[in-house]
């Protein structure tokens, strides 16, 4: 379907599931889309047994989907808590047959109690250039997870990326050293809310910046 957040989603399949529910369980809505994610989980083993890396990608893309649908908008249930944990799982399965391959990173994060003490990003790397590179830093809003933040085309045009979590959205930003080293410039594209949290955490030394979805009430 393409369209924002169906992006590997069938019409036929998310029909399906709208037209069997009846409410807005949060539950049940978890458990519909996830029972459509599971036969495409399958079909994406079987496609890797036999060498098809192209199903297997594709099958496992579809299961990303459906999981994450099942987590939508938020991980407010233990449904749904299970149902992005199943969305990471398919997410980096596929991306065993990307170009670009995704690097999880976890950053020191002074957290009150009870938050942690680190911060997951997914860091990926280009094919053109030598580090530094210039980084791309991308948040989603506040139903956009940072699974969906891959920016395959900042990294063809030689670009690092590194999709994090905004406030409040699964988990959170940190000032990350690494980043300081291996990349030259940084830039943020935030959407909805998220873009100016960037120059309040990194203070400085952020070349560009790009909200989408306005700034709302913040103040920079």
């Amino acid at each position: 379907m393409r369209i924002y957040p169906f992006t590997y989603a069938l019409y036929d399949d998310v029909e399906q599931v709208m037209n069997s529910l009846t409410s807005y369980d949060r539950e049940k809505w978890a458990a519909a889309f996830s029972s459509v994610a599971m036969p495409y989980e399958v079909k994406a083993s079987q496609a890797e047994k036999t060498g098809d890396a192209q199903s297997a990608k594709e099958n496992y893309l579809r299961a990303y989907q459906y999981y994450r649908l099942a987590r939508y908008p938020t991980t407010n249930s233990d449904g749904k808590k299970e149902a992005y944990r199943k969305s990471q799982e398919m997410l980096f399965k596929a991306s065993r047959y990307f170009g670009f391959p995704i690097e999880r990173v976890e950053m020191p994060f002074k957290a009150k109690s009870g938050e942690g003490n680190s911060i997951i990003g997914y860091l990926r790397l280009p094919k053109l250039g030598t580090v530094p590179f210039p980084l791309l830093i991308s948040w989603g809003g506040i139903d956009g997870f940072k699974e969906e933040q891959l920016n395959d085309p900042a990294l063809e045009r030689g670009l690092a990326t590194l999709a994090i979590d905004g406030p409040g959205v699964v988990t959170h930003q940190s000032k990350v050293q690494r980043m300081r080293r291996d990349c030259s410039e940084l830039c943020s594209i935030g959407l909805g809310r998220k873009g100016p949290w960037t120059l309040i955490e990194w203070e400085s030394g952020v070349t560009a910046l790009v909200v989408m979805g306005g700034l709302g009430g913040s103040r920079l």
